[in-house]
């Protein structure tokens, strides 16, 4: 059996309630919300919705919410309702590293009856009297008799009944996946080193000396062969009759006269000395190489997504030390308190956290100045609540 309450929470116009009112000590009640933003209905399934109470004694707590048919529901416990008076509450919604916050809503926690003892005290001195005077009458305590024999044990009861088990919670939507780092910028290309200065042109070798050389004697001219004598002519035919007679075979050609013999070439004269070559002047030094230009800063890498190793806890207290790690943590035999790490020391890092039980409260504390999401401590109630606690180097934001 359940006490609930509704509340109309518009992000933009405002909070819509009754007057709330529970009683300490109480286990049974619950409030749901029905979210919009300017009077539209909020899909509320990859967002995270937390309450965040202060109690009249100042204390601050931050509890997780479940989300059922588009309606979200907080079933408070205990503590919620711990201490006597108004308490002051606020809905915040959560889209990635987005963050809303509702305007304020309270609810009254009232004691039960009966439920204070009364103590004697010199406030009340009829009361005080009548004991002194009873303790007049009675007379001094005798002494104490002797024990009496031990009784025998009472038979064993009947084991209760086993409880029905509960219906399986609804499981937690994914959390969002964390941006890929950027790129970062190319360095910009080192300046050119400075050109080397040319080295000085050797001077030019001196020309050598021309050979003087003689020419050498043109040979005598050959002496021109005696040019033959023309072969006689041969004696032309006899002209043939007139008629069908055969003209007369061609004479022979006269034998050619024998060409006179080529003179002897004249002896080439002897080639002049030749000139001494010049000194080859000297190479120019060799500039100094430029110095190379500074190498451009290497952009950030972006972080690389971790592989979470599932660890279950269930001691009454953990310190996370490890940012590679998927927590587990079964609060079914105690509650369990988590100390978080300094957020200097994991900038950018993360882990995640997941109640795999409904029976105690799992509560997460920074350290020392640390925050998360800008309270005190964190408060997990319902099973498979999942939550990502991620580092900006002076706290603990959630996701």
């Amino acid at each position: 059996m359940l006490k609930p309450y509704l509340i109309s929470v518009d992000m933009l116009l405002g909070i819509n309630y009754p007057q709330i009112n529970f009683v300490n000590g109480d286990n049974g009640n619950q409030i749901n919300f029905n979210i919009t933003n300017n009077n539209v209905v909020v899909d509320l399934t990859n967002l995270i919705v937390t309450i965040t109470i202060e109690k009249s004694d100042s204390t601050t707590f931050v509890y997780g919410t479940t989300l059922i048919n588009g309606q979200i529901v907080w079933n408070l416990d205990l503590a919620s309702c711990s201490v006597l008076g108004t308490v002051i509450a606020t809905v915040q919604v959560y889209e990635g590293t987005i963050r809303l916050t509702s305007n304020r809503f309270s609810y009254n926690v009232t004691g039960e009856l009966g439920g204070n003892d009364v103590t004697t005290d010199d406030n009340y001195p009829v009361l005080t009297t009548l004991i002194a005077q009873v303790n007049t009458l009675l007379g001094t305590t005798g002494d104490t008799g002797l024990t009496g024999n031990q009784g025998e044990q009472g038979i064993q009861g009947i084991q209760g009944l086993t409880g029905l088990t509960g219906a399986k919670g609804d499981t937690g939507s994914q959390g969002i996946q964390g941006l890929t780092g950027e790129t970062g910028a190319t360095g910009e290309q080192g300046i050119q080193g400075l050109d080397g200065i040319q080295g000085t042109k050797g001077d030019t070798g001196a020309i050598g000396i021309t050979g003087v050389g003689t020419t050498g004697l043109q040979g005598e001219q050959g002496i021109q062969g005696i040019k033959g004598d023309t072969g006689a002519q041969g004696i032309q035919g006899l002209t043939g009759a007139t008629g069908t007679g055969t003209t007369g075979a061609t004479g022979s050609q006269g034998i050619q006269g024998v060409i006179g013999l080529t003179g002897n070439t004249g002896l080439t004269g002897s080639q002049g000395i030749q000139g001494v070559i010049g000194v080859t002047g000297n190479t120019g030094l060799t500039g100094n190489t430029g110095s190379q230009g500074i190498q451009g800063i290497q952009g950030i890498q972006g972080i690389a997504p971790t592989l979470l190793t599932p660890v279950t806890i269930t001691s009454a207290t953990y310190l996370v030390a490890s940012m590679s790690e998927l927590l587990k943590f079964d609060c079914t035999s105690n509650a369990i308190v988590v100390s978080l790490p300094s957020a200097s020391s994991y900038i950018g890092l993360s882990f995640t956290a997941r109640k795999i039980d409904s029976i105690n409260i799992l509560t997460f504390n920074p350290n020392g100045t640390d925050t998360i999401n800008g309270y005190a401590t964190f408060i997990m109630q319902y099973k498979n609540s999942t939550a990502k606690f991620i580092s900006d180097g002076s706290t603990w934001n959630l996701e």
